[in-house]
């Protein structure tokens, strides 16, 4: 019962533009403060790159993915997913598009 609450306090949006060229916003809301982590996955499921995994307060949050893989290499166009991790609870996104 605790768990489902806590998945239904948190609220992921989706990215914005998508589909995009260059970089695009991930915006998500956290009801208290909590471990928040964020992965982009190709549609094969491949890690590409790790935006972030730390503390954060309470609210409306955003971070930027520029389209580039671990190693600031731009990743081929296509579809990827992100994972937001806050605390124990996972979504995954809708897909995001890369395009030419």
């Amino acid at each position: 019962m605790f768990l489902n609450a806590k998945i239904r306090s948190m609220k992921c949006t989706t990215n914005y533009p998508n589909p995009f060229r260059s970089a695009t916003r991930i915006e998500y809301s956290i009801p208290r403060t909590s471990k928040v982590g964020i992965k982009i996955f190709s549609e094969t499921g491949e890690l590409v790159y790790r935006l972030m995994t730390h503390i954060q307060t309470a609210g409306k949050k955003f971070v930027t993915w520029n389209g580039c893989n671990v190693n600031g290499q731009q990743v081929p166009f296509g579809r990827y997913f992100y994972v937001i991790r806050i605390d124990d609870c996972y979504e995954i996104s809708n897909e995001m598009s890369f395009e030419s």
